[in-house]
């Protein structure tokens, strides 16, 4: 796959959104959204 394709879809904020709340899940912090 492209890199930039991937980069541009990473830094798109629901996708970010989305990795951050998996990794808080992942990880068993208690990551609460404002």
């Amino acid at each position: 796959m492209d890199a930039n394709l991937i980069v541009s879809n990473i830094l798109n904020p629901p996708i970010l959104f989305f990795f951050l709340g998996m990794t808080a899940v992942f990880v068993k912090s208690d990551l609460e959204i404002p």
